[in-house]
């Protein structure tokens, strides 16, 4: 989240940047009222961008390209057993000491994607803090920066119900 609000930030700052030498070049009442339109406008989106991040019931995350967190969801702090705060600047490894083969799977399903510059979808069992095990249908994409990998994201959407439909259904 804090990606993605950073980035949101220095959207604002550039258009902000920019709306400004417009009105150095266009001086007048206008031009201010131009640039308090759009920064307004920013501000709404970033709000709304946000309020989606943290409202969406899938378990969403953010790593850099060394593995380690940068964000997540609410639904993805219930998972890991911790807060976002907590989480930013772990590994895998560190996060889910309990399970340290499901952190190895995650580890290298998160190469993969950073190397290929390929989506990933992933189809994985995973164990929440309290021992629960849930399915999960996993998307990785790496995140790009003026064609440069960044680092990655992912949404986790728990399948459990409808794997255990198919199933019942054979």
């Amino acid at each position: 989240m804090q990606i993605i609000l950073l980035v949101l930030l220095f959207i604002l700052l550039g258009i902000t940047l920019w709306l400004w030498s417009d009105r150095q070049r266009h001086s007048g009442a206008k031009a201010g009222q131009r640039v308090n339109e759009k920064t307004h406008a920013l501000e709404e989106k970033a709000t709304m961008l946000s309020t989606i991040y943290m409202s969406i019931p899938d378990l969403v995350f953010s790593k850099d390209v060394n593995g380690l967190y940068t964000g997540c969801n609410p639904s993805f702090e219930k998972f890991a057993g911790c807060t976002e705060a907590e989480l930013i600047g772990k590994t895998d490894i560190e996060i889910f000491k309990i399970d340290e083969s499901m952190a190895e799977l995650f580890i290298q399903a998160d190469q993969k994607v950073l190397r290929d510059r390929n989506i990933e979808e992933i189809e994985e069992l995973i164990t929440y803090p309290d021992g629960t095990q849930r399915m999960m249908e996993t998307l990785k994409t790496p995140m790009m920066q003026d064609g440069k990998v960044i680092g990655m994201m992912g949404i986790s959407r728990d399948i459990t119900r409808r794997k255990a439909a198919e199933e019942g259904a054979q």
